[in-house]
C-alpha cells in the first residue's frame, strides 16, 4: 500500500498530470453545481407557480349600420365596377404562363487559373 501511495504521489508531481487533476475537479465541480441548480429550479417551478387559464369574454358591439356612400348608386361607378368584373373575368381564363420562355441552363463548374 506505502508502493501505491508513492507511486501516485510521484505522478501527482508532474507539472502535466498536476493541470490534468486540477481540470478534472473544477470541470466535476461545476457538472455538480449545474445539476444542484437545475434541480433547485426544476423544484421552485413546480411548487410556486400555478397557471390560470380564463377564457376571454369578448365584449359584444352593437351593430349600427352606416348610410352608403353617395357614389353607391352613381351610373359611371357602377359601369366601372362591372367593367373591371368582365376584366377579371378574361384574365382567369386566359393562360398567362409562356411555356417557350425557358432560361438557359448554366454551367457552374467554373475553373480559375
Amino acid at each position: 500500500m506505502n508502493a501505491a501511495i508513492n507511486t501516485s504521489a510521484s505522478v501527482a508531481d508532474k507539472p502535466f498530470y498536476k493541470k490534468i487533476i486540477k481540470l478534472f475537479f473544477v470541470v466535476f465541480f461545476v457538472l455538480i453545481l449545474i445539476y444542484v441548480g437545475a434541480t433547485l429550479f426544476n423544484i421552485l417551478r413546480r411548487r410556486g407557480v400555478t397557471q390560470v387559464t380564463d377564457d376571454p369574454t369578448p365584449t359584444p358591439i352593437p351593430y349600427e349600420p352606416t348610410k352608403p356612400s353617395v357614389y353607391a348608386d352613381d351610373a359611371a361607378v357602377l359601369k366601372l365596377e362591372e367593367d373591371i368584373d368582365v376584366l377579371e373575368k378574361e384574365l382567369a381564363r386566359i393562360g398567362l404562363r409562356e411555356n417557350d420562355l425557358i432560361p438557359p441552363k448554366l454551367d457552374f463548374e467554373v475553373t480559375f487559373k
